[in-house]
């Protein structure tokens, strides 16, 4: 009997099988671009039956054994909006339906990345911001976050200086920790990276897409507190090859000159500290060569008998330029496709000793084999930065005496302009003070896709990470820290880390009947990452041109350093979204996190979120609202974490001593350095966050309002600890923020094709509050760390300048505070009638919070005309002004700003009188400015060659554009450089390169074209 079961279950297949080609057909057809061309890459889905298919290079798809009858087809796109149509399948048949999709900048419809997946945004239960290739494209800098800067809702982006290739300081949704970090988490095609973006090629960038709420930033655990900012690169398309340049060449201009004291407005203010301290030997109110001969060294009273007026700010500085070039190309055929990208970027900074050179490069593979896709994609970047002495050359060149000579008259520059030992020529300074950061950095994504059955794909994805970065400073003979008379030194540190993340996940996809779906992703990730660092520096070294390559010539090595940190990270993570009739879903998340960092019995936890959408324009109650296009209700709740604890911070540390051990002077030995913790624990955050998204009006208004609270806990602070201990504190798990604040962003098409002219305006503005709930040990205040209960992370507290003691209130001055006529005035907050500490208080907004920022961009096209106006603005903060403190001191030895300053003949309440002792007690109130701001980042008018003209050349499309970034600046109440970073300055007693901080800001001029062939 069984010799029959294999023939008869052969028989029963093929019978079965024959059924169901019988019943059933296929639908194929081409995705495209509304121009014609291919979009690859884009999702083709019957969502009742779980059927997906992704097109190849050309923009084919097939959909195979689709039962007979009508089914709802919809084709996506990251960075488009998707279109469904009906399409109805006879049995043995081939349905043909084509669809075109159009981009868009904020639709319901639009595909966008989620963290291990994509969903379109009306399926997206968390709070997601995007931005395309286009709107990246539309800024030219080396750091690609750059673009990010004023256009997504609740992230706050700014350069800590001007300076080429300086780091960027970025916050999603305000500042939550004390002491550890709140940059967000990079990742980069699913892999989170070590760095930041300056390592990956702007041109190979496609969406870049920003979490923000708990049950978005979730999928990310421990890392996800700060945010998330996923980078979605191109890949390529099936079709003949297509190449693109695009290239841009500008220069770079200083926005506006520091306002300095010429020779003879520094020699009255020299006249007026020693008036104020009684030692200038003339008649009162008038000079005379015998007083000023006293107040001037030889070498300045000479050369001002001579009439030398120097313009030392003008001696380091040159006109920048910067260009950027970008070459791809990318093609394939119907199973594989390819992407091949390089750019170039490098620009010579407006400030002597300055430059960035960045080259990188990026390839990616795809290969679809029946139920199998393969993905490979690697980055590779060179980074060339110039830093020179930093800062600190501002401070050389400012605070040089305008009376010395910038060149002798035999064309040598003096190494000490005038007698002033503290000053040097800055020129000299900065040829003669040398640091360059080297980086090379290699990112591999490598990912496989297998369709187990129809909705249920696996995914694993392994992503390494190789970087070295080189630290190389040269201090020549001609500096003010070697004197001009000792010899060279030179230091090196080398950094090199590997990292890599592996993950596997299962996902899920399935329609139950017409109204259910279940989509799934079931994950397990490891990722590791070890960091080596060696340091080594050498004195007395023969000659100048060996920079720090040949250290062994010196002396002997002065520096001598060398660490290793490495930590592992194993996670398991699920997310469950449930969508009942296309109208109501439901997304649970939860990470569990294993992390080597933390002491046993604390090594893991978990990271929970939940999230609910409404689709309200699905209800019947809304088809009578014909201006409503489709509007969706979010609400989230969730804990993510923040991984701020480094390797081995929870094990006591040892630390090395020098001490003399009988005949031996010098014993090297180790001491008790940190007390252990095995207590410690992330800090962790919960979210909770409500949110609209909206398009009415024919979709010609889109937009998305949220408002969220972020309570975080568990924050590490060191607590003090009694001597009787024999250490001085201890890090701990005490304290907790706050942070609460609403977003807002809308698009319009304003005109749409009105004789041939369309407007398009983006628009966004967000506020954040944040403030203090608890400190260490219960208390309430902590003055000498800047800390208060209820206030913010960061506050100005000081007194309140008030003005200048006038002559008429001599008596009211001595009796407050001791003070004369001439000295700053600072408000008496208590009333109490004395000025003393008690008097201090809140001032203004810190940079870190302002009172709302935001962005308006506008777009026009008229006959092959492009005009785009993008302005930024951050308001309503107060900044510390470095640039006032250190340039308008007034205390008569080193030059400064020309200010309206008080003397008994100029009863002004701008500026104290002139004095050896600067600007006083209460000096530092006088230095707290409104930073409120509105910039015009960049403007750029464009034209579109006919594709007539272009195909006689030989190409597909030609652009050319004149750009001008970062024109203006408009800061009413602000005195300085730029109230982004101008207000940061280098520290002039130190004698250390310094960069990323501060530096005069500039406005560039370019010609670019994009061209496609």
């Amino acid at each position: 009997m069984r010799r029959w079961i294999l023939p008869l279950a052969a028989c029963l297949l093929l019978f079965a099988g024959n059924a169901r080609a019988q019943s059933t057909g296929q639908i194929s057809g081409t995705v495209t671009e509304p121009d014609g061309g291919p979009v690859a890459g884009a999702t083709v889905a019957i969502a009742a039956l779980s059927r997906t298919v992704v097109t190849n290079e050309q923009g084919r798809y097939a959909l195979a054994n689709v039962p007979a009858g009508t089914h709802t087809v919809m084709a996506s796109r990251i960075g488009r909006a998707s279109v469904t149509r009906q399409v109805t399948v006879a049995a043995g048949q081939t349905a043909t339906a084509n669809f075109t999709l159009a981009e868009t900048a904020l639709v319901l419809d639009e595909v966008v990345a989620i963290g291990y997946g994509t969903a379109t945004r009306a399926e997206v239960t968390g709070a997601v911001s995007s931005i395309r290739s286009e709107d990246i494209a539309q800024v030219v800098a080396p750091n690609p976050i750059d673009a990010l800067k004023g256009r997504v809702p609740g992230v706050d982006i700014t350069l800590n200086s001007p300076e080429p290739g300086a780091t960027a300081r970025v916050r999603i949704r305000g500042a939550r920790s004390i002491s550890a970090s709140n940059d967000p988490l990079f990742v980069v095609d699913g892999i989170p990276i070590q760095g930041d973006l300056r390592d990956i090629d702007q041109n190979s960038i496609e969406t870049i897409d920003v979490l923000k709420d708990a049950s978005a930033v979730a999928v990310y655990g421990s890392r996800g507190a700060n945010g998330v900012v996923l980078i979605t690169t191109k890949r390529g398309r099936s079709g003949p090859t297509r190449f693109s340049y695009s290239t841009a060449i500008g220069q770079s201009r200083l926005l506006e000159p520091v306002d300095l004291m010429n020779a003879e407005e520094f020699v009255e203010m020299r006249r007026e500290v020693a008036r104020a301290g009684g030692t200038y030997n003339c008649p009162a109110g008038t000079a005379c060569a015998a007083g000023d001969s006293a107040i001037l060294d030889p070498l300045s009273w000479a050369n001002y008998r001579a009439g030398v007026d120097t313009d030392w700010q003008g001696e380091i500085l040159r006109e920048g330029n910067l260009q950027n070039h970008e070459l791809s190309m990318a093609g394939g055929g119907e199973n594989t496709q390819f992407r091949v990208g390089a750019g170039w970027v490098d620009q010579e900074g407006i400030t002597l000793g300055q430059g960035f050179d960045a080259r990188r490069g990026s390839v990616s593979l795809t290969h679809n084999s029946g139920r199998l896709n393969l993905q490979a994609s690697v980055q590779g970047s060179r980074t060339f930065r110039e830093v020179g002495v930093g800062a600190r050359l501002w401070d050389e060149a400012l605070f040089n005496s305008p009376l010395g000579r910038a060149v002798n008259e035999d064309g040598t520059r003096p190494f000490r302009p005038t007698g002033d030992d503290l000053r040097v020529n800055p020129v000299l300074e900065g040829e003669n003070n040398i640091r360059e950061l080297t980086r090379t950095n290699f990112l591999g994504t490598f990912s496989g896709t297998l369709e187990l059955m129809d909705g249920v794909s696996l995914v694993s994805s392994f992503g390494p990470q190789i970087s070295t970065e080189t630290d190389g400073s040269f201090v020549g003979t001609l500096t003010r820290s070697n004197a001009g008379t000792t010899l060279p030194r030179a230091f090196v540190d080398v950094e090199r880390r590997q990292s890599y993340t592996w993950s596997t996940y299962l996902q899920l996809d399935r329609a139950l009947g017409n109204d259910h779906r279940v989509q799934g992703t079931f994950l397990y990730e490891q990722a590791n990452v070890r960091t080596e660092f060696d340091s080594l520096g050498a004195n007395d070294l023969p000659y100048s041109h060996q920079l720090w390559y040949n250290l062994r010539t010196g002396s002997g090595a002065t520096v001598v350093n060398s660490s290793l940190a490495e930590f592992s990270l194993q996670s398991l993570m699920g997310r469950v979204n449930y969508t009942l009739r296309d109208r109501y879903a439901l997304t649970l998340t939860g990470r569990l996190d294993g992390s080597s960092v933390l002491a046993p019995g604390n090594k893991s936890a978990f990271f929970p979120a939940a999230a609910f959408m409404w689709r309200v324009s699905e209800e019947p109650f809304m088809e009578g609202v014909g201006f409503v296009d489709d509007v969706k209700l979010r609400l989230s709740v969730g804990r993510t974490g923040n991984s701020a604890i480094a390797p081995y911070q929870t094990q006591g540390q040892l630390s090395q001593q020098s001490y003399t051990f009988g005949t031996q002077l010098v014993v090297i030995g180790f001491a008790p350095g940190s007390i252990p913790n095995r207590e410690l624990r992330w800090e962790t955050t919960d979210k909770y966050n409500a949110g609209l998204d909206f398009t009415v009006l024919g979709s010609r208004v889109r937009g998305t309002l949220d408002v969220y609270r972020e309570n975080t806990h568990d924050l590490l602070l060191q607590r003090a600890l009694p001597p009787t201990t024999g250490y001085q504190s201890v890090l701990q798990n005490v304290g907790s923020t706050t942070n609460a604040g609403v977003e807002l962003g809308i698009s319009t098409t304003n005109v749409d094709g009105w004789h041939g002219l369309t407007w398009e305006t983006d628009f966004n503005v967000s506020t954040n509050r944040n403030r203090i709930t608890a400190l260490q040990a219960g208390s309430y205040f902590d003055v000498g760390s800047g800390r208060w209960v209820n206030a913010p992370i960061n506050v100005n507290y000081d007194y309140e300048y008030v003005g200048v003691w006038q002559t008429p209130d001599s008596a009211m001055a001595r009796q407050m505070c001791g003070c004369k006529p001439g000295d700053i005035r600072v408000a008496d907050t208590n009333g109490d009638g004395v000025l003393n500490s008690d008097d201090r208080m809140f001032v203004g907004n810190h940079y870190n919070f302002p009172s709302w920022q935001g962005s308006l961009n506008n777009r026009f096209a008229y006959a092959g005309f492009d005009l785009s106006v993008l302005a930024t603005g951050r308001w309503g903060y107060t900044v510390r002004n470095g640039f006032v403190e250190a340039y308008t001191n007034l205390q008569g030895r080193f030059n400064g700003r020309a200010v309206d300053y008080w003397t008994p003949s100029n009863p002004t309440n701008a500026n104290p009188r002139p004095n050896a002792g600067g600007r006083g007690t209460y000096g530092a109130s006088s230095y707290f400015q409104d930073g409120s701001h509105i910039r015009i980042r960049d403007i750029t008018l464009g034209y579109r060659l006919p594709e007539s003209l272009v195909g006689r050349m030989g190409g597909q499309g030609m652009r050319v554009y004149v750009r001008a970034q970062d024109p203006f600046i408009y800061a009413p109440d602000f005195e300085g450089w730029d109230p982004e970073s101008g207000f940061n300055i280098g520290d002039g007693n130190q004698t250390f390169s310094q960069p990323d901080v501060g530096g005069p800001a500039y406005r560039t001029f370019f010609l670019g074209a994009d061209l496609t062939f």
